[in-house]
């Protein structure tokens, strides 16, 4: 269960960043501010990092979720 939850979470923060990078793209180059290879090399490193804080956000959560909220009164969970 816990491989489950870990691959889940990777995959929602790939997913995650991984729409970002065109728009930061097009805008850097759209400006002129810099290169079409530069633009990409910020986008992917920012994708990373967004990535990785992630990844990170989203543990921290489903840690929160299932070690509190779901252990309510010695393991009952509570419905309704």
């Amino acid at each position: 269960m816990d491989y489950i939850l870990l691959m889940l979470v990777v995959s929602m923060a790939f997913y995650n960043g991984a729409n970002d990078v065109s728009k930061g793209v097009a805008t850097l180059c759209g400006s002129g501010l810099c290169g079409y290879r530069t633009a990409l090399s910020w986008g992917a490193v920012w994708t990373v990092a967004g990535g990785v804080a992630a990844f990170f956000l989203a543990s921290g959560l489903s840690t929160f979720v299932v070690g509190e909220i779901l252990n309510v009164n010695g393991g009952a969970v509570l419905i309704g």
